[in-house]
């Protein structure tokens, strides 16, 4: 209808960009998604579907980042179109992300677990004629995810209010670097200075994705000697 889509021009860049399917490096929130599709029938036709797959995927999204490995599985074996839809969701350590898949979201937290569990789906699904066409499609999606990472990265805003664009995964250099310096310096430091870089040694494990958390929570390993962190599987479902 004339004039049905003039409200669009109004719209800024990175709302436009929604429409089209990419967001690039757009934060824009759940809310902002919401509020828009409120503005008229027609943003109402464009926008609510985003908004039906974000409440639909969120309790999977919920799961990877907690790290809960068989709740998720159990969700994308009941439902495979999930591996399709994106939404928003906010992490152990307050990492808010913005328009992610389940399968983006292992892929930047380098989930090797949660990773495998969902190419795990693929393979057992592809055991009929029938399941091989519907495997094939989710992983051709996959790779388009995985291309979109690779090209813009993923965007968050972390518990301080940092807005961060285009991270294509997590890095924990910061407490690599960290318990070195602890590890050297520690019996020379004074017990005011041993406290205080145990506190910020703290901090970089409070940031740190849910299943690195899970990997010092094993019952069966220590840290001494180092560990090979090979096992075929690990512990999952144990944070919340």
């Amino acid at each position: 209808m004339p004039g049905e889509f003039t409200f669009f021009d109004r719209l800024p860049a990175e709302l436009k960009a929604i429409v089209g399917g990419k967001f690039g490096n757009a934060l824009v929130s759940l809310k902002d998604i919401a509020a828009l599709a409120l503005t008229s029938k027609a943003n109402y036709q464009i926008f609510q579907p985003i908004l039906n797959d974000a409440k639909m995927v969120l309790p999977l999204l919920q799961h990877i980042v907690r790290g809960k490995q068989e709740a998720a599985c159990a969700m994308l074996q009941a439902d495979t179109s999930l591996f399709f839809k994106k939404g928003w969701v906010t992490d152990n350590s307050g990492r808010a992300f913005y328009y992610v898949s389940a399968f983006q979201c292992a892929l930047w937290a380098i989930d090797s677990y949660m990773l495998k569990m969902m190419l795990n789906c693929l393979q057992e699904m592809a055991t009929t004629e029938e399941g091989y066409a519907e495997a094939e499609n989710i992983r051709l999606e996959l790779l388009k995810q995985y291309d979109e990472i690779q090209l813009n990265g993923l965007n968050y805003t972390t518990r301080d209010g940092e807005e961060v664009r285009g991270d294509h995964h997590f890095n924990p250099q910061s407490l690599i670097d960290d318990l070195r310096t602890t590890v050297s310096q520690f019996h020379h430091w004074t017990s005011a200075q041993q406290k205080h870089h145990w506190s910020i040694v703290g901090w970089d494990q409070y940031k740190l994705p849910a299943h690195f958390a899970q990997e010092y929570c094993q019952p069966r390993r220590q840290f001494d000697p180092v560990p090979l962190f090979n096992e075929l599987s690990t512990c999952k479902g144990s944070l919340s």
